[in-house]
């Protein structure tokens, strides 16, 4: 069946080419063989796939110095967007760490891929209920995020000690933390400043002091109200946190193969 690779390509693949020549230099002969699967890595994207068609000689193993190690590669298929690494990063076992960069993972000339993550990167099958709890959970400050581990510990600790992660169980608890420690806490800061406004005036004048901050600079409660209103605002049904568990609860079934392949990873947390 052969192996499975990315490799780096600079340049543009477009419908109309047929083969592509690339030479890798290093000292010692790439594995990559004739029949190899591979993809093409340009920009911090998958733009195509192929496969090898002529490759160097096997016994061309071990140089003293740098060499130049030329392959065609045939059969050339473009990858439709999005095709960015970004979008990949929780579909892929590759990426264990750097969730919000993951292209430090492909910072070589070329690198190995399981068959898994070839067809993850070249069918777009992502890991959608890993990719909602990551995407989510990295967003949030660096402290809530450690907050939410001892809430989910503490709520239930096979969620986030067992081997085998469920996704969706860990994605709801996610939801329940910003609902009870993110969204109720604005809640009660608006309530405060409408005090503030309505009955004393002195909205603009009340604030609390940044706690990351050597300044003593203070963040006024009306302005840190206007910021979460304008969150709000930005919020369509859609993109709501029940929407989107109730998307992922459906297609959970489907995605147990794909959970397989995650069963050693830790949760895809940023630190």
């Amino acid at each position: 069946m052969g192996n499975h690779w990315y490799v780096r390509y600079s340049g543009t693949i477009d419908s109309s080419i047929i083969e592509v020549n690339l030479s890798i230099y290093q000292k010692r002969r790439p594995r990559i063989i004739e029949g190899d699967k591979i993809v093409f890595y340009f920009d911090r994207a998958f733009i195509s796939s192929g496969v090898v068609v002529k490759a160097p000689p096997l016994k061309e193993e071990q140089t003293e110095a740098q060499s130049e190690f030329e392959y065609v590669f045939g059969q050339i298929q473009l990858i439709d967007t999005p095709n960015d690494l970004l979008g990949y990063a929780y579909s892929l076992p590759k990426v264990y760490k750097h969730y919000i960069r993951p292209y430090y993972h492909f910072n070589r000339s070329y690198g190995s891929l399981t068959e898994y993550e070839y067809n993850v990167i070249t069918q777009h099958d992502y890991f959608i209920s890993r990719t909602a709890f990551g995407r989510i959970i990295n967003s949030l400050h660096p402290a809530h995020r450690g907050s939410f581990i001892n809430y989910a510990t503490e709520i239930d600790p096979t969620a986030i000690l067992n081997e085998q992660k469920d996704y969706v169980l860990v994605f709801n608890l996610l939801k329940d933390y910003i609902k009870y420690h993110i969204i109720l806490q604005a809640e009660m800061l608006k309530e405060s400043n409408s005090i503030l406004a309505n009955e004393l005036n002195i909205e603009s004048d009340v604030g609390f002091l940044n706690p990351t901050s050597n300044l003593n600079q203070s963040l006024i409660i009306n302005r840190q109200v206007e910021r979460i209103q304008r969150a709000e605002n930005s919020i369509i049904p859609e993109t709501s946190l029940d929407t989107i568990a109730i998307s992922i609860s459906e297609i959970a079934q489907d995605e147990l193969v794909k959970n397989n392949q995650f069963k050693d990873k830790c949760l895809p947390l940023n630190y």
